[in-house]
């Protein structure tokens, strides 16, 4: 009851065989299951997932060219996949980081994206990566862990 972070109804659990099914409830914040470290874990478009006290969600980038291959005006792409959101609010985004094909890491001191003052953040927390049409985190033995949000 003293949880502020926890819904009156947030989750419901039930034994399903040998495992646990969980359904979100009415919940503000989410459910968020660590991934293993040193493993790549697929996450669809539109996930959200989280490192330290930063949340972040994952939008596929459209291609650059039309389907009769013209290019399309605006920026160049550079090669970029898809990239993460800073979440800030309930429908209000931060800043927009570009996953390039090569992938790239996020930690508080170490990385391409590092977040100084999260002290939850590892000095080399997680690396992105695009593969097969999936962005995959993979968590490199942070001391916090990695979490993805549960749909």
């Amino acid at each position: 009851a003293s949880d502020s972070y926890l819904s009156p109804s947030h989750a419901e659990f039930t034994f399903q065989g040998s495992g646990v099914v969980v359904k979100v409830l009415e919940s503000l914040n989410g459910i968020y299951l660590r991934i293993a470290r040193d493993i790549p874990t697929v996450i669809p478009n539109g996930c959200v997932f989280r490192i330290g006290q930063e949340i972040l969600q994952v939008q596929h980038l459209t291609p650059s060219t039309g389907a009769d291959g013209t290019e399309l005006m605006g920026s160049p792409n550079g090669g970029a996949t898809a990239r993460i959101q800073l979440v800030i609010g309930r429908d209000t985004f931060g800043n927009a980081y570009p996953i390039p094909a090569s992938g790239m890491h996020l930690g508080r001191e170490r990385g391409d994206i590092i977040f100084p003052e999260d002290g939850y953040v590892s000095g080399l927390h997680c690396r992105l990566h695009y593969e097969g049409g999936e962005v995959h985190p993979t968590d490199l033995g942070s001391s916090n862990g990695t979490f993805v949000r549960l749909r």
